[in-house]
């Protein structure tokens, strides 16, 4: 039982590092670009952070099961938030592209080819 612990936490501790990269790599894109599809990104990945941390509490420390319901409650409100902020950054960085796509692409002219 105790290798599934040790698994457990260096799974944990993976996904934390991941994130915390993610969250540095949106950050720095939003301050060299400005565009708010990243400040949500990142916005999104800080959620996560915080329900990969709530998700993990019970695992590490003896909690009692109103505290386990809150982390619980916590955790799916991030994890809700973070997902619906994942789907509105990625439709407004999509539609910033989509507008220059069309704008920078050279227009077909009927006859020509």
């Amino acid at each position: 039982m105790v290798i599934y612990q040790v698994l457990e936490a260096w799974t944990v501790l993976l996904i934390l590092v991941a994130l915390f990269v993610l969250l540095l790599l949106q950050v720095a894109t939003f301050r060299r670009v400005g565009h708010a599809s990243f400040l949500l990104f990142a916005i999104g990945s800080a959620l996560c952070i915080v329900y990969s941390v709530c998700s993990a509490v019970p695992f590490y420390f003896q909690i009692t099961d109103s505290q386990r319901l809150l982390l619980f409650q916590s955790a799916c409100a991030a994890a809700v938030l973070a997902a619906v902020l994942a789907v509105w950054g990625t439709a407004s960085l999509l539609r910033s592209y989509y507008g220059q796509l069309f704008q920078t692409a050279p227009r077909a002219t009927r006859g020509s080819a």
